[in-house]
């Protein structure tokens, strides 16, 4: 799978398909992932964008070299940031077992059972699973050096196991974050990744050697000494000498240094919404939803369980066939800590083979490496575990050298590592971001979980069933694990592929993923028994969404402004500026010679996503059948008064009807006496193109009039949209097959949320642009006289004929109407947009900018945004005193240089010229407002509504706000 959800936050719904992230990145620790599992597609940043530099945000760096950036620290000093999150990991994963070495004098001492003396390593587990809540608020506060600062030493005071678990969790979470921040992975940082990685199994398994000598030669009590003087050095050599490494904090100090203004922060119950949503609610929600989540969870918490309940079983085991005192049992887990050390070496064989041969070879061919590669070291790793297990079972007995049974550990704790990086890194490339940091949250719930539960059954196992049978039941155990990463790996069912191949097979094309050749096992199905198959395999519910008919309910609630401060950030390194370019080229023509068939039939990772080219695929091979006369069809004539339905009007109207057709299994078809759109063509223009928008758009259909019968099809009058007979079932609705899809995709997705992309994708069909229309199109978007923009060099206003191609990432569109239907809207002022975006961008800095495309009909608009460019060169002067940059106050305005006039569309023709022309316009204005990614608009208008569904179908935006400004005084924030 690849969300955005891999970098790209445009790839909307469908991006874990391609590794991108539905959500942007979090600023919490807990959000922070080690270098080593981090997915960095620098690559994607390659293609040349032709735009001017975007200014930088109040909260940026100020460059790619900016020496306060931790990545352009000299090299000696990020190998020293390097080391102290591996050595307080490795301190804190050393504490929780070494104590296990010393049970026997705990149970002599306190006269108490093994199982109550073997407690405090389940609390101190317990509080590993506990102390991550506690690094986001932490690390938002203070940064990560003080997390390090105050957690880290109070994790050293206390003994009480569960409180010091839950204090030393905190700084084995933000060290991930710190080597993320310091090194790049795909440049520099493999080695830094690994060496962190490595250090907290590392300490697992030394623990119990250590604890077993201090123990042997002192008391039990000295193992929580040992905690102390291993960390306390440790502690003291670095802490003193450590810089922050936090991008926001470090930009938030340098903010205040130069005077800069700051972003509002969530305050009270909001902070602790935010904190709880981000560190236990969505990682446990992941946890009892998502297969993925579930499977790979419970594998490697599997695992772990078996690493922890060692802690009990070898000692016990060495002790009773070879009478090994603890001391002699203890030192056996060094044949673990060697197994950990292969485990990373081979992985890192792997990675840096394997898996970067396929990632450059995709790179450099345009696509994508498939994510499931990632689980081939968990596959190989699955035969450790089992191997390890069996030959323990059945060599620990006093008649086979004692060595025979050690050597096994080595693969148990090569199989271990080999399983666990797999997994993590799989889970990033698959959720990314934030759902990634909830998913690896989700695994270590579980996994210190379980390793928290085992150590109190494991000596009733092993003195029920003896050494042997009991550790062939975890063998068992184990093999049955084995086909998590195969299957995962071999299905590729994990978010959405199958739901390529299912919709494929409507055209008998059976596509195939670099993962596996997966026609062999769906070529024998037809489309029912695939679907069938699917729901049955991958526990897909069936859920039926109904697209809501009410014109006012296009558009849905996702955060209002009390929300506002969780919105996520978008910044430029994370949209993807090359493919982000690519898409838009797409969009005008500038691929090449492919038409839309081509593009919707190849995987090709050209910025639509697969799900999204498999729902075009099925909507065209829907409207054109093999054989029409075998058809039922619905004529579509235009509507009464045409003149008073816009574009945005016409377009929701023939997409409930092209939904209603896909509903009845029939083909829509346009009346070619009178077809929607009519009034958008100017009447010398209909021998040419015909009477309806198929003047501008590719055939709705490839049937005609000539397939139709009088038994064959409906007319929808002219005075109804939809016919009364019709009406007994929902006339518009999402394909189950696709809604199911797309819960599966993401859980927490409401039907409105599907409703809404299932538009984007009808009303993306309609508008395919025929070459004409789009050679037109590119012609007035690259015409520089037909642009303007608007800015200023701090001093005075500066004009220009000029508006970037693509418009800038981080960009705002705002489409202000004249008012000419004041039924659909209360107009509202320039102001108002601009406040919006104002407040939006103040909690955004860092993903969009000060850049917007206006699109209005009204002159008076573009003259005001003119004088808001001399408003801000004003309080810029004023506030020059506390050193303020020009790219904190001032505001880019693009537009389209066209004719306007404040009155409606009817009387414009005078201005135009002809109804035609009138309308190329319109596309044009259209075309360059979606190229932005934060919209501002009111959704009460149609047009507003069909930018937001064309962005989501078109560019695969579905996730960027719309912020409305027409729902009341204040303005409210709607998207996915």
């Amino acid at each position: 799978m690849s969300l955005e959800f891999g970098k790209d936050a445009e790839a909307g719904l469908e991006a874990p398909m391609e590794s991108r992230g539905l959500y942007g990145s979090s600023n919490s620790s807990t959000s922070t992932l080690p270098a080593a599992l981090n997915e960095v597609n620098a690559e994607e940043q390659k293609e040349e964008v032709i735009a001017p530099e975007s200014p930088p945000a109040a909260l940026d760096w100020d460059g790619p070299e900016d020496p306060d950036n931790p990545r352009n620290w000299p090299f000696a000093d990020r190998v020293f940031h390097t080391i102290p999150p591996a050595l307080f990991s490795f301190v804190v994963t050393f504490a929780s077992p070494v104590y296990t070495a010393a049970v026997q004098q705990v149970q002599d001492e306190f006269s108490v059972s093994f199982e109550t003396a073997i407690v405090p390593l389940t609390t101190h587990t317990i509080g590993f699973a506990l102390g991550p809540m506690l690094a986001a608020p932490l690390s938002e506060m203070f940064g990560r050096k003080y997390v390090y600062l105050i957690s880290f030493a109070l994790f050293l005071l206390f003994t009480m196991a569960l409180i010091a678990g839950c204090l030393g969790a905190p700084a084995l979470a933000v060290g991930a974050g710190t080597i993320s921040d310091i090194w790049d992975t795909h440049k520099d940082g493999g080695l830094a990744g690994m060496f962190f990685v490595m250090s907290p199994f590392l300490g697992s398994s030394l623990g119990p050697v250590f604890g077993g000598l201090v123990s042997y030669h002192r008391t039990w009590r000295w193992t929580m000494w040992l905690i102390l003087l291993i960390g306390g050095p440790i502690y003291l050599w670095f802490i003193p000498f450590m810089k922050e490494s936090y991008k926001p904090v470090i930009l938030k100090k340098r903010a205040i240094k130069r005077g800069l203004p700051l972003p509002p922060r969530p305050k009270g119950v909001e902070a602790i919404k935010k904190v709880l949503l981000i560190t236990l609610f969505r990682p446990v929600h992941m946890l009892l939803t998502e297969p993925i989540v579930i499977a790979l969870s419970l594998y490697t918490a599997f695992t772990f369980g078996v690493l922890f309940l060692f802690f009990a079983a070898i000692p016990y085991s060495f002790g009773r066939q070879y009478h090994f005192d603890r001391r002699e049992s203890d030192l056996v887990f060094i044949s673990s800590a060697v197994g950990v050390l292969l485990g990373a070496l081979t992985f890192g064989i792997i990675d840096r083979t394997i898996y970067k041969r396929r990632y450059d070879h995709a790179i450099a061919n345009g696509r994508k490496v498939v994510v499931e590669l990632r689980l081939l070291s968990a596959m190989i790793g699955s035969f450790g575990l089992p191997l390890s297990l069996f030959w323990f079972a059945w060599t620990c007995t006093p008649s086979i050298h004692w060595i025979v049974p050690i050597l096994s550990i080595i693969f148990f704790g090569w199989g271990m590592m080999l399983i666990f990086l797999a997994a993590a890194t799989y889970l990033v490339d698959t959720y990314q971001y934030l759902t990634a940091a909830s998913a690896l949250a989700a695994n270590g719930l579980l996994r210190y979980g379980f390793g928290a539960v085992f150590p109190l059954f494991t000596i009733q196992m092993y003195e029920g069933l003896k050494v042997g049978l009991a550790t062939s039941v975890l063998g068992i155990i184990s093999v049955v694990m084995m086909v998590v990463p195969s299957r995962s790996y071999l299905a590729t069912v994990s978010v959405g592929a199958v739901f390529v191949i299912l919709l494929s097979m409507r055209t008998g094309l059976y596509l195939q993923t670099e993962a596996t050749q997966v026609r062999t096992s769906w070529q024998d199905l037809t489309t029912e028994e695939a679907l069938e198959r699917v729901r049955k395999e991958s526990n897909f519910g069936y859920q039926y969404a109904a697209v809501d008919e009410q014109y006012d309910k296009d558009s849905f609630s996702w955060r209002d402004q009390e929300w506002l401060q969780n919105v996520w950030t978008v910044s430029d390194s994370d949209t993807g500026r090359g493919r982000r370019a690519e898409t838009i080229r797409r969009l005008y023509g500038l691929r090449g010679d492919r038409d839309w068939v081509d593009h919707i039939e190849d995987l090709d990772d050209d910025g639509l996503p697969p799900l999204t080219k498999a729902v075009q695929r099925y909507i065209y091979n829907s409207q054109h059948p093999k054989n029409c006369s075998e058809k039922q069809f619905i004529l579509m004539q235009n509507f009464p008064n045409d003149e008073n339905f816009g574009l945005g009007a016409t377009v929701f109207s023939v997409s409930m009807n092209l939904n209603m057709a896909l509903r009845f299994d029939r083909v829509l078809l346009y009346d070619p006496k009178g077809g929607p759109g009519r009034h958008f063509i100017d009447p010398s223009s209909y021998d040419l193109c015909g009477k309806s928008m198929e003047c501008f758009f590719e055939p709705l259909t490839s049937c005609t009039v000539d397939d139709l019968t009088p038994d064959n099809h409906i007319v929808l009058p002219a005075t109804e949209i939809l016919p009364q007979d019709l009406m007994t079932t929902p006339a518009s609705s999402v394909p189950p097959v696709f809604a199911v899809a797309l819960q599966k995709l993401y859980p927490l997705i409401t039907p409105d949320a599907i409703k809404y992309w299932w538009r984007g994708q009808a009303a993306s069909y309609i508008m395919r642009f025929n070459a004409r229309t789009m050679a037109e199109l590119r012609r007035k978007r690259m015409d520089k006289s037909l642009q303007h923009s608007v800015t200023s060099n701090g001093e005075t206003v500066v004009e220009k004929s000029e508006v970037p191609f693509p418009m800038p990432a981080g960009s705002v569109s705002m489409h202000i109407r004249h008012g000419d239907k004041g039924i659909e809207m209360t107009l509202k002022p320039f102001k108002d947009y601009l406040d919006a975006a104002e407040k939006f961008l103040s909690h955004n800095p860092l993903g969009y900018h000060k850049i917007a495309f206006i699109s209005t009909e009204n002159a008076d608009i573009l003259e005001e945004a003119k004088r808001n460019v001399e408003a801000d060169i004003a309080k810029y002067h004023v506030l020059e005193a506390k050193a303020r940059t020009t790219s904190d106050w001032l505001w880019t305005w693009y537009w389209s240089k066209i004719p306007r006039a404040n009155i409606g569309p009817e009387a414009q023709l005078e201005t135009f010229g002809n109804r035609t022309d009138m309308t190329i316009n319109w596309f044009l204005q259209l075309m360059m407002a979606i190229e932005c990614d934060l919209m501002i608009g009111t959704r009460a208008s149609g047009w507003n509504r069909l930018l937001n569904n064309l962005r989501c179908g078109w560019l695969a935006k579905c996730q960027q706000p719309f912020i409305d400004v027409g729902e009341d005084q204040d303005w409210v924030f709607y998207g996915i």
